[in-house]
């Protein structure tokens, strides 16, 4: 499969490859457009496979997000997230897929990622007592998923540290030393002790049907699953609930992500790094096309409990902290293309504040890049 893609990659520019590649793509589809459970329960693997490899950038600056340039609170975060195809034994296969989830999907991931937060003011050497305190969070974890193609599961543990140790004095110096233009971070020595870190994260998805605009024959209306090659304009909605429960984040979260586009693909949403991505879903789910491109809008809000960045240190009397706001809402917008295997989005995020003595509403971008298909 990985072969394919990369010689339908190349058939952009070689209608030879480019056949070549149509006809592999072909072969490795799912028996028909839509999800197939009974296919997924039967192409369990042997060994586990190697399916997509996913990289995540978020900034409050310029370079990310051109019409306002900001470096505060939220401010950086960075992650490489792996997914894969789990060879399960039976045994494991049906005590993860029990009678109503029979014939789904498993997948699994693992992810290393690095986050950065600041004052709003980071060129004072003293901030104020109760200013966003500067914190780093370096983290690794794993995660296990399943799909049956209308619900979608994501259970996900991750241990790290906050703190000196965490890299996010050294990262951030470095960078605003690599440019000349960004303000001298002066005030790191305000920041989290060193802790060691611990979460756990649970999400259920779920789809409604994708509704057409346009068909094959140019028809609207129609609901269900989208058969054929043609390009296909739709729409759907993807509800989510869950919390995560550690010493990072304790929180409940609901939202909800619209989508509309051409040849919409059967995932869960797009990937972000503040959360996850569908690694359940496989290229070729959908309508049978070479690309899909879509817009989408994502509302949400949490009911947060604790959140390290703001309250502080879990053992440490002293530790900066702030008062942090009980209920806490984000809007995003963003754009997904995805030609053959390649994939690469672009979004905006809006917040509410975060903490009670905020005196900016924040916001920051989003880039992703993705790789998908059977290594």
């Amino acid at each position: 499969m990985f072969k394919a893609c990369v010689i339908g990659l190349v058939g952009v520019v070689s209608p030879v490859l480019s056949a070549q590649t149509e006809q592999g793509d072909r072969a490795t589809a799912h028996a028909g457009s839509a999800f197939d459970p009974g296919e997924a329960d039967r192409d369990a693997p042997e060994h586990t496979r190697l399916t997509g490899i996913h990289l995540y950038w978020d900034n409050d600056g310029t370079y990310v997000k051109p019409f306002q340039d900001s470096d505060r609170h939220y401010t950086n975060g960075a992650k490489i997230e792996l997914t894969f195809d789990p060879a399960f034994s039976p045994a494991w296969r049906d005590r993860l897929l029990p009678n109503r989830w029979s014939g789904g999907r498993l997948a699994a991931g693992v992810v290393v990622g690095h986050q950065i937060y600041t004052p709003q003011d980071i060129t004072q050497v003293n901030p104020p007592a109760d200013a966003h305190p500067y914190a780093g969070y370096l983290y690794t974890g794993g995660y296990i998923q399943r799909s049956d193609g209308t619900r979608h599961d994501h259970l996900e543990f991750n241990v790290g540290v906050v703190g000196q140790n965490s890299g996010g004095e050294a990262a951030q110096k470095f960078i605003h030393a690599a440019f000349t233009d960004q303000n001298k971070p002066s005030g790191w020595d305000n920041q989290l002790t060193n802790e060691v870190t611990l979460n756990v994260r649970y999400q259920r998805s779920w789809r409604t049907p994708v509704w057409t605009l346009t068909g094959r024959n140019g028809s609207p209306g129609h609901s269900g699953a989208i058969v054929g090659d043609a390009s296909v304009l739709g729409f759907d909605l993807i509800p989510r609930l869950g919390f995560d429960l550690g010493n990072v984040h304790i929180r409940a979260n609901a939202e909800a992500t619209m989508r509309l586009g051409f040849n919409l693909p059967e995932d869960f949403g797009p990937g972000r790094l503040l959360d996850y991505r569908d690694a359940t879903a496989l290229v070729g789910d959908g309508p049978r096309t070479d690309w899909s491109a879509y817009a989408y809008a994502r509302v949400a809000g949490r009911a947060v409990g604790r959140d390290i960045f703001l309250d502080g240190n879990t053992f440490s009397n002293g530790s900066p902290s702030t008062d942090k706001e009980p209920f806490v809402g984000e809007l995003t917008i963003g754009l997904v293309g995805r030609w053959k295997c390649v994939e690469a989005g672009y979004a905006l995020t809006f917040l509410t504040d975060r903490f009670r003595a905020q005196e900016v509403a924040d916001s920051f971008g989003s880039i992703t890049l993705s790789l998908t298909t059977d290594f």
